[in-house]
């Protein structure tokens, strides 16, 4: 996904939903409203300052970090932009042990996730 042009900065998020691009070789940060990272033991310095950084000064809405185990999604934290800051601001952190949905959401738009939904397949 390119961030922005100068200079030309590129990231590879894990997941990201985003408005359909009239390009459709480039994916551009502009039209992007959520970035997923799932955090592993390697990633998680880059994904919690770097990327965040990165996607914060790109002006990406949502940004979402999702951390995993052996069975599936453990926690979904979630950030929203706060134009004024030019930063995330934590909005919820959900727990698999809490019971309840994983996301349940209505900005952007509407997002229902079961926990359930978010598992580790079995050939892994």
């Amino acid at each position: 996904m390119l961030l922005w042009e100068g200079p030309p900065t590129a990231r590879i998020p894990d997941v990201v939903v985003n408005r359909c691009p009239q390009d459709f070789d480039r994916l551009i940060a502009r039209g992007v409203f959520i970035v997923v990272e799932v955090v592993s033991p390697c990633s998680a310095r880059r994904d919690r300052i770097h990327k965040m950084a990165d996607y914060a000064d790109a002006g990406i809405p949502h940004y979402w970090i999702v951390e995993f185990d052996k069975i599936g999604a453990v926690s979904v934290e979630r950030y929203v932009f706060e134009a004024r800051k030019q930063a995330y601001a934590h909005v919820e952190t959900t727990h698999r042990d809490g019971h309840g949905l994983a996301v349940d959401v209505t900005s952007p738009f509407r997002i229902v996730i079961e926990w359930d939904q978010l598992t580790v397949d079995s050939r892994v």
